[in-house]
């Protein structure tokens, strides 16, 4: 009856496992957020955010172009990417590749990850800026549009909206100035970060929407206290999900990929999430 047992173990283990490896990580999931806050809505209205986040592409391959399919069906106003592009030690050129293939009315947001900001040499200045005839990184991309602690100022269906991106080291030290950056601005802010370490200590009496990744979700579904224990990422608070503190709201996204330490996800499918406003 022991002997049963183990191998019925070993059995569901080994099925959760391969179910893990090979078909949760293909099985995107698109979220709706509707974010109730009359500031909010009075400022941006009906438009249409569409957030993904760590791609973490090595090489071009079917997700991307399911990917692709299912922004095109939702037909956002704007795309905003939370870092993590590439895999980490891979070449970012097959991430810019599909990057550059995004459909949006109004432009595609980016900011960078660590992923992305540990390539050897000029390899990762790519990003942000394209090779000119003569080999140079002199031209700085407006589409996509990577954004380092700037802001740009959009004017869309009669609304303006500040979108602000934040650098992946201002995102990991939550660094003061993004808070400046923030209050300086007239009308409320879309921030765009890798990690939502900044969110903690940011001024709350600005309105404002983080949108963040780095997390992963975890992967693998796990109670809160388990990740407050293991401290494997920065802000095990906020794994997943959103987030509301006086006029700031924080959402963090459980990404497209996997990394290489760990290549499957069990309970916490790739995501798209697409957030509109009401009153």
């Amino acid at each position: 009856m022991r002997e049963k047992t183990i191998y019925l173990l070993i059995i569901w283990a080994s099925i959760v496992f391969l179910y893990g490896l090979f078909i949760e990580p293909e099985w995107i999931e698109v979220t709706h957020i509707c974010i109730k806050d009359p500031t909010l809505y009075k400022a941006w209205g009906s438009l249409k955010i569409v957030q993904i986040s760590d791609l973490h592409i090595g090489r071009s391959g079917h997700i991307q172009e399911k990917l692709i399919k299912i922004i095109n069906h939702i037909k956002p106003d704007i795309v905003c990417i939370t870092g993590d592009l590439m895999q980490w030690g891979d070449s970012p050129g097959p991430s810019l590749d599909f990057l550059n293939r995004i459909p949006s009315k109004y432009g595609v947001y980016i900011v960078l990850g660590d992923a992305d900001s540990c390539c050897e040499g000029n390899e990762g200045c790519i990003f942000c800026h394209p090779y000119t005839s003569f080999g140079w990184f002199n031209i700085v991309r407006n589409y996509p549009y990577f954004l380092q602690n700037q802001v740009v100022h959009l004017f869309i269906k009669g609304h303006e909206i500040n979108i602000l991106g934040v650098s992946p080291l201002s995102s990991l030290l939550a660094d003061p100035k993004i808070t400046r950056i923030i209050n300086a601005q007239r009308g409320p802010v879309l921030v765009l970060s890798h990690s939502s370490i900044g969110w903690n200590k940011t001024c709350f009496s600005h309105p404002q929407l983080w949108l963040c990744g780095d997390t992963h979700g975890g992967q693998i579904r796990l109670p809160e206290w388990v990740w407050m224990k293991l401290k494997v990422k920065p802000d095990p608070k906020h794994m997943h999900g959103l987030f509301h503190k006086g006029h700031a709201w924080l959402y963090v996204n459980a990404g497209i990929g996997v990394t290489p330490r760990l290549p499957l996800r069990i309970g916490v499918r790739p995501e798209v999430t697409v957030f509109t406003f009401k009153k």
